[in-house]
């Protein structure tokens, strides 16, 4: 089963690099890019892709965020610093994954494939954590 991907990053660049990495996989089709929290959130509601992964440089993440876990779409956050306040933020609003800003390639594959498995139940859930 493919699992499709919506890329969210004002970074050109990220864009065009996750892109191809992501769709080069059989697995994923990107299906979306957007470079705003307005595109992004339209993306999140009318294409509802069964994962995002979002920059947490982009203005408005955490109400994209919140759009899509509230349309039913896994959310993994990327560029977030190795500290413990945007990791909880990223708890709070329902992220499935976060990769730091130091992930590679690897973590990335690594976080797609995870969000592809069912959500955990709350109960399931890391404690310590906050994301699972």
């Amino acid at each position: 089963m493919i699992t499709t991907v919506a890329i969210f990053t004002r970074l050109r660049l990220f864009q065009e690099l996750l892109s191809s990495f992501v769709g080069a996989r059989p697995e994923f089709a990107v299906i979306a890019v957007a470079a705003s929290e307005m595109e992004a959130t339209r993306v999140v509601v009318a294409q509802r892709p069964d994962v995002i992964l979002i920059d947490a440089g982009l203005p408005g993440v955490w109400n994209v965020a919140d759009a899509a876990v509230q349309a039913g779409v896994r959310t993994i956050v990327f560029g977030l610093a190795d500290n413990p306040h945007p990791i909880e933020s990223a708890s709070r609003h329902g992220c499935r994954d976060v990769l730091l800003t130091s992930a590679t390639a690897h973590d990335v594959v690594d976080a797609l494939e995870h969000a592809r498995r069912p959500a955990p139940q709350p109960a399931d859930r890391p404690v310590a954590a906050g994301i699972s």
